[in-house]
Order: C-alpha cells, then structure tokens, then sequence
C-alpha cells in the first residue's frame, strides 16, 4: 500500500482527498460509464456490440488518477449554459444553421454562455486543418464572429484520434495510424453493426509527428477565433493493441493538459474519467440524451411513419441520461463541472421531456451546467417558456453561489 492511500491529500483548491475519493474515482472511469444498453434499445437496434469502454470494462477497472493530478485537481470555470449544433444538425451543421440559431435565440431572449460547433466542420475526420467549404464558405472565422458579436463564447468539438478512411491524412501519413500487431493493416473502429456511423481509423498519440500535428491545430483553432474545445471520443487509446491501460490514461490526460497550456477551455466528451481529473473544466458524465436522425438515418428522415421508430431509441437513450447524472456529486468533488448533456423536444416523448427537464434541474443543484440541443428555431411557446423556467432556475442558483462566496471571502479578509 503506497503512501498516498494512508493519508488525506489537500487539493490547491482546498478540497480533502481521501482513499474513498479516490475508489469512487477509480468506478467512476469514464463518461459513457451510464450507457448500458436494454433489451429493447438492443432489439431496435439489431446486433449491437458496443466497442467503446464502459463501467467494468476490464481495459478501465483500475486506472486511477496520479497522485499529482488529484493535488492539482480543480477549475476556475463556472457552470455555464451550453448550445451545442449536434441534436439539431448532426453533422449536416453549416454557417445557415448557426445563423439560424442565433436568430431564435436572439428572440426569445435566451442567455446562451457557450455555443458548440460539432461534428461536421471538417472537410473528413482527420483533416482537421481542412475546413468544409461548402458548409462554411469563408471558414469558421466568420462564425465564431457571429457568436462573439452575439455575446456568446464559440466552442468547436473535436473527435481528436478519429480519422476517416477517405481522408486526405490517410494517403498522406499512413504511417501515423494504429495498425493491427499481426497484419500490419490499420485498425478500424465504429458502430459497425448497428450502422450508426462509419468506421474510421485513428491516428497514434505516442507518434511525435502526430503530437506536432496536434499542436498545429490547436493553433489553427484559436486563429479562428475559439475559446473553447469539446474533445471526444478519447477512449480510442484504450482500443490500440498491447496497449497499457494507465498509459493510454497518461497520454489522454497530457493531450486535455496541451488544450490547457494554449489557454483553451475543455469539455472532455467520451473520457475516462481519471484522465480528466486536474485539466478539464467540464465533463460528460452520461450518453446522448438522443440520436440525430439525419445522420443515423437520412434515407427515413421527415418520414412520419418512423417518428416511434426515433422516439423509442430516444426514451432509451433518456434512461442512459437520467441514471448518468447520479455521478455529479462525484465531479463536483473532484474539482469538475458535470454536464449531463442536452435538453431537445424533437423526436421524443413529452414523458421523457419531462425526465431530461427533471435531470437538468438536479444537475443546476448540484453545481452543474444548463445544456441544450435541437433546432431553436422549431420551438412552440410552450417549449420556449420550458427552457426559459431552466434558465431562470440556472442564473438564480448562479446568484445565490456568488453571494455565498462573496461572503466567505469578506469573513477571511475580516
């Protein structure tokens, strides 16, 4: 038994670490951790073999945070209330959509902190530093414009490993892909049978010229303009063959600490969650709350006669969401602000609105943030009024912490 498992460590933000924080770290792992999936999901889906770690998965049993990140441990964001394109465009998002968003949101008077600019942006995964042209015209320089001037604070989301088998980094750099021990071929990884997305290839961290590219397009990032990444689908390291668990850890957390040093915010998406610990000032702790249609399913999108088919996956995704949200005291603790994902009415039972609404107001209390999804523009009154109540709930509480820590701090300098 070492050392740091006999005594109580004093974070820099002042928080008691303890042997029984860091368990609960240790079952904690990683953001999907809630995603198991029923039997009817199981059934709507067909043959569905989930590839990502999840709670118990045998790759993430045990791998703790370092001592020295649990020391470090803490934020100095607030909770804050998230737009994010993914529910409402897929990755069909383009400069029209964001437009569009801001049009309602400016309408309906909604006070949105953060804008999240996800998956879609990119001409493929992989050529990150290859902007889609056709959905953004003048480059994304001209949207995080449009959200500054909005007073809004513009995200991008980031699958940061992926790369898509079409891409121009393949043909160029295959040699900076995972590759399977035996046939020397890349690996690829997806939702392959349940045809959700397609499969892709992922690039090698430990490789120094994939590092060089990395830092290369942080710097393109902040050039157009963003504050803010949501990085995701992290967990792809735990998937490299011979792969030592606590390594892929180490290297996950070096990449979230890189977005920190070069003065991004984070949002880590599908990640363990010890490697989040001490460089992330939000995390996902639950799955999507739903699946966006036009991406899962073009060819039976704006078919009425599918809408169960949708709201049915979508109740079970729901369920994912409200067990996940159990986990936000333990972020809370851990010096990490949860985010349970998003609030959406499209596709969904009123049922399950309700529970999503219910979760929101649990994460508010317990210090967490205000996420929501979908098409703004698509809001019937009473749906406007709904997110409103949240958002009121939100500042509210916002309110009341300052006031408390406004206090605190006049008793010490007293």
């Amino acid at each position: 038994m070492s050392e740091f498992e006999n005594r109580v460590i004093i974070s820099k933000d002042g928080r008691r670490i303890t042997q029984q924080l860091k368990e609960e770290a240790k079952e904690a792992a990683q953001s999907w951790s809630s995603l198991t999936l029923s039997k009817n999901l199981s059934r709507l889906l067909g043959s569905y073999k989930y590839r990502i770690p999840h709670i118990n998965d045998e790759k993430l049993v045990g791998v703790l945070p370092r001592d020295e990140w649990l020391e470090e441990a803490g934020t100095d964001c607030k909770p804050a209330i998230f737009y994010c394109t993914w529910y409402g465009a897929g990755d069909k998002v383009n400069l029209e959509f964001i437009k569009t968003q801001l049009k309602a949101i400016k309408e309906y008077q909604l006070s949105i902190d953060n804008f999240i600019i996800d998956a879609g942006w990119a001409t493929r995964p992989g050529d990150w530093l290859s902007v889609d042209k056709k959905k953004f015209p003048n480059g994304l320089k001209e949207a995080t414009q449009l959200l500054e001037e909005a007073g809004i604070e513009p995200w991008i989301w980031w699958g940061l490993y992926n790369v898509d088998k079409k891409s121009e980094l393949v043909k160029k750099h295959p040699d900076w892909l995972v590759k399977n021990e035996k046939t020397k071929k890349p690996i690829s990884f997806g939702y392959l049978s349940a045809g959700l997305f397609p499969p892709h290839y992922f690039v090698d961290p430990r490789i120094a010229a994939v590092k060089d590219y990395f830092k290369e397009v942080r710097g393109k990032l902040k050039e157009w303009g963003f504050k803010g990444v949501k990085v995701d689908f992290l967990t792809d390291l735990f998937l490299i063959p011979g792969m030592d668990k606590q390594k892929a850890n180490d290297l996950i957390h070096e990449d979230l600490k890189n977005f920190k040093n070069d003065g991004f915010k984070v949002l880590a998406c599908g990640c363990p969650f010890s490697a989040a610990v001490g460089v992330t000032d939000f995390f996902r702790i639950t799955n999507d709350s739903g699946v966006p249609e036009k991406v899962v399913f073009p060819k039976r999108t704006n078919n009425e006669k599918n809408r169960p088919f949708f709201k049915e996956i979508n109740r079970q995704l729901v369920g994912g969401v409200v067990r996940g949200i159990d986990r936000g005291e333990l972020t809370k603790k851990i010096g990490i602000i949860p985010d349970p994902d998003m609030i959406y009415f499209e596709n969904i039972y009123k049922g399950d609105v309700k529970r999503l609404i219910r979760t929101q107001k649990r994460t508010i209390d317990n210090r967490g943030c205000l996420t929501i999804g979908g098409n703004l523009s698509r809001l019937n009154p009473n749906q406007i009024e709904s997110l409103k109540n949240l958002e009121g709930q939100f500042r509210q509480e916002q309110a009341m912490r300052a006031r408390i820590t406004k206090f605190l701090q006049s008793l010490v300098n007293q």
